[in-house]
């Protein structure tokens, strides 16, 4: 059986403060940066067991990244790298974080992964067409709620995993970002995962009859 771990949590005010510093950043740069991080700095649960390490994150980060240079990280993506982006990272998140739902639900853990940790997979992602962005752009997918880069992915993996016995990841096959996009930001409805779950099943269904 898997450990689940306790992950570092940045408050929103100080995550708010870290993307003003981080979006000007190089890859290189962020390299670096998450180097010198002091994990101990950070607020874990109180009531999970075990903190994850630093060693743990820091290859957590190094995984990730070498998945995503398959798709041409850290060069200025292409329109079919970033499709291709939300499949690949669902699946890698989910089997990886080792995080159970209660921490997955806290947006301070979020704020750590994208403010902190990777910085640059979320500029990579989003913020790579070297236009002017709003604030409000950078709040979306840096810190922690259902736009954030990382913590939508995790939640699809959670929420729509195992519709097919055979395919774990069949919803990724079958159902367009914008189609899983419709449930997520409907966020009263979100939260009954059984009730997604059916809704999801019988749209796949149907679409397989059309």
């Amino acid at each position: 059986m898997l450990q689940n771990f306790s992950y570092p949590r940045l408050l929103r005010s100080e995550a708010i403060k870290k993307i003003d510093i981080v979006t000007k950043l190089s890859h290189d740069e962020i390299n670096s940066h998450v180097e010198t991080l002091d994990f101990n700095e950070y607020h874990y649960s109180a009531i999970l067991g075990s903190k994850i390490s630093k060693e743990k994150l820091l290859n957590f980060r190094a995984e990730m990244i070498e998945h995503l240079k398959d798709l041409g990280f850290p060069d200025k993506p292409s329109a079919e790298s970033l499709k291709v982006f939300d499949s690949k990272l669902t699946i890698y998140l989910y089997e990886n974080l080792n995080i159970i739902p209660n921490e997955a639900s806290k947006n301070e853990v979020w704020n750590f992964l994208t403010c902190e940790l990777l910085p640059d997979v979320v500029k990579w992602r989003f913020f790579s067409d070297n236009k002017e962005h709003t604030k409000e752009a950078y709040i979306d997918r840096y810190l922690g709620g259902r736009r954030n880069t990382l913590q939508r992915l995790w939640w699809r993996g959670f929420t729509f995993k195992n519709l097919n016995s055979n395919k774990p990841y069949y919803f990724l096959d079958q159902l367009f970002s914008d189609d899983m996009r419709e449930l997520e930001e409907r966020s009263s409805l979100y939260g009954n995962q059984k009730l997604v779950t059916s809704i999801v099943s019988n749209f796949i269904e149907v679409k397989q009859f059309k």
